[in-house]
């Protein structure tokens, strides 16, 4: 928590952004905190799949969030910094209803006041999501220093080890977007629904344009020993079936371009 607190003092940001998980939700709110004694200014935003569900629980335990973005927050994102360029952040702190007209929200005023939803979140179209996936690059995310750290933990002879080797030196990109099952014990996807009002339709790259995609991440990060797909349903790829005797030639299509992608290097 410490590095958290010097990390955040030294570069004073105007906005901080959080995404918590169940399971680490209670070191993620000690880090909320912690960032928030270091910059007590800033604008706090959450969001991730988990954090809408019940936003009380952040709303309740930690006092500097008033906003939380529900489901994909790209474009709420966007229309968020446009507000915060507009009014500054200490404006929206002291007034969250500066963002009441941002569609895609949980919006709480001071401690103790009622949470509101400004409306729903439509997500990304197609085009949308495919720029969107391009941007991800991860050159800002300084990979090469996190396997640094991996690398430091293991002895020479694992080092050596091609299968320790794929084990620090992965990319976890994500391709694909929503999902059109209807499982009822999915939380995820009744939520997309909520918020698009329709059943989704998986949306993500495909053929040549995923060759492209891949190829560009290996170039820029030629350590990469891995490539861990974080796609909720990969092999989910037109009309075709996973199971069964039919299978989507969309699917041989992209395994085709993965396979060409790998080709190069």
């Amino acid at each position: 928590l410490e590095k958290v607190r010097q990390e955040i003092d030294a570069i004073e940001p105007d906005v901080v952004g959080f995404s918590p998980l169940h399971l680490t939700i209670e070191n993620d709110i000690a880090m909320m905190w912690a960032a928030h004694e270091a910059s007590p200014h800033s604008l706090f935003v959450a969001g991730g799949r988990q954090t809408a569900f019940h936003p009380e629980t952040l709303f309740n335990n930690f006092d500097g969030l008033h906003t939380i973005v529900i489901v994909d927050v790209e474009n709420v994102f966007i229309e968020l910094l446009k507000k915060i360029r507009e009014f500054g952040v200490d404006a929206i702190n002291e007034n969250p209803a500066y963002l009441s007209d941002v569609p895609g929200l949980f919006v709480r005023g001071r401690p103790g006041m009622r949470v509101r939803e400004t409306g729903p979140n439509r997500g990304l179209n197609p085009a949308e999501f495919r720029r969107a996936t391009w941007m991800m690059d991860f050159t800002d995310m300084d990979l090469e220093k996190y396997w640094g750290r991996l690398a430091a933990g293991c002895t020479e002879k694992e080092l050596a080890d091609p299968n320790w080797q794929a084990k620090i030196y992965t990319l976890k990109p994500i391709t694909t977007n929503y999902c059109p099952m209807s499982c009822s014990f999915c939380d995820v996807t009744s939520l997309q629904r909520k918020e698009t009002g329709a059943d989704m339709t998986v949306n993500g790259l495909r053929g040549e344009e995923l060759e492209a995609y891949i190829t560009m991440l290996l170039e820029k990060h030629q350590q990469v020993r891995q490539i861990m797909f974080k796609d909720d349903l990969w092999f989910l790829r037109g009309r075709g079936r996973v199971r069964g005797t039919t299978t989507s030639s969309q699917i041989l299509e992209d395994l085709a371009a993965l396979k060409r992608a790998r080709e190069k290097f």
